[in-house]
């Protein structure tokens, strides 16, 4: 039986300055994809993220994590990815998104069109940066019994992720975050304080949900045409409400879950966001020798062209 392939989006979190640059400048299915949702964009808010991303001078290790951009700029670079992927003759069985991927994943999908999905992740910019208090989100590198175990940790944040058996994210207010990186420093726990400005999946963004909700009524949402997997369920699903793309970024992510549901030696794993999150956490969670075949295109090291056709060849000859 030919493997199916898993097309993975990862949300906020995996983001930087030239995320793609390469591509941009090399790739012109890329580069019109990331052109054509820019002018959508451009039109509504009167904001660029191409030029935010490629044209402001900014370095990839400096922090993007102005939400205006962020949140447009995620689903546009995994969008487009995956419209360059398909264009090649790779077309997902499955798609999976965690957070805000779950847009890229929907509009793949079919259950929402681009220019929809578009809108609704900036209006859901907006809503957050309009309405919430400044947050954070602390990626840990432990076992994710720890947040139970220390009261330092779930006193003060709420557990927004579990991705691997080693690897959870927590996220909360600002005070909270601070108290959450004190305690991780003390006792010398590896972590990483995320570029994001709020405390998404914590009632931290709750003020968000009365502005943003009317965006979401009169959206047609149809049933999705390729098999979708939610990285807020855990599970596949085959209808949901316009709620969800709320839903997807209010509560915690079930990605370990929702991998774990899938046979490692049935499925090839294309990871198509910034930085590969999703690829190395499939790989954890897949141990070697399962006969799992996992792959990532874009990083912030680059050579994202010669991943592209790398990959494109080994999923061909799988």
């Amino acid at each position: 039986m030919a493997k199916s392939v898993v097309f993975l989006f990862p949300g906020q979190g995996s983001q930087y300055y030239r995320m793609g640059i390469e591509l941009y400048e090399r790739h012109s299915g890329f580069r019109e994809w990331m052109d054509r949702m820019d002018r959508r964009l451009y039109q509504s808010t009167g904001r660029s993220v191409v030029l935010e991303l490629y044209g402001s001078g900014r370095k990839s290790e400096e922090p993007l994590d102005h939400l205006s951009y962020s949140h447009p700029a995620i689903f546009m670079v995994e969008y487009a990815l995956a419209q360059v992927m398909m264009e090649n003759g790779i077309y997902p069985d499955l798609v999976l998104g965690t957070s805000l991927g779950e847009f890229a994943s929907c509009a793949v999908a079919g259950v929402i069109d681009w220019e929809t999905a578009l809108e609704l992740v900036a209006n859901q910019a907006d809503a957050v940066r309009n309405t919430c208090e400044p947050g954070g989100m602390i990626a840990i590198v432990s076992d994710p019994a720890l947040f139970t175990q220390a009261a330092e940790l779930h006193t003060n944040t709420e557990l927004a992720a579990v991705n691997d058996q080693s690897h959870f994210v927590v996220s909360g207010t600002s005070e909270g975050i601070r108290q959450a990186e004190a305690y991780l420093k003390q006792t010398r726990i590896a972590h990483q304080v995320l570029p994001v400005r709020y405390g998404f999946h914590s009632a931290s963004i709750d003020a968000a949900e009365t502005a943003y909700k009317p965006s979401l009524t009169g959206i047609h949402v149809n049933r999705p045409q390729v098999k979708l997997v939610s990285g807020l369920y855990g599970m596949g699903i085959t209808s949901l409400s316009s709620d969800y793309v709320w839903d997807a970024v209010r509560h915690p992510i079930r990605f370990r879950e929702a991998m774990q549901r899938m046979n490692p030696s049935e499925h090839i794993c294309v990871d198509l966001g910034p930085s590969g999150t999703l690829a190395n956490f499939t790989k954890h969670l897949w141990k070697q020798g399962s006969g799992a075949h996992v792959y990532s295109v874009l990083s912030p090291f680059q050579k994202d062209l010669d991943r592209l056709q790398t990959t494109i060849r080994r999923i061909r000859q799988a």
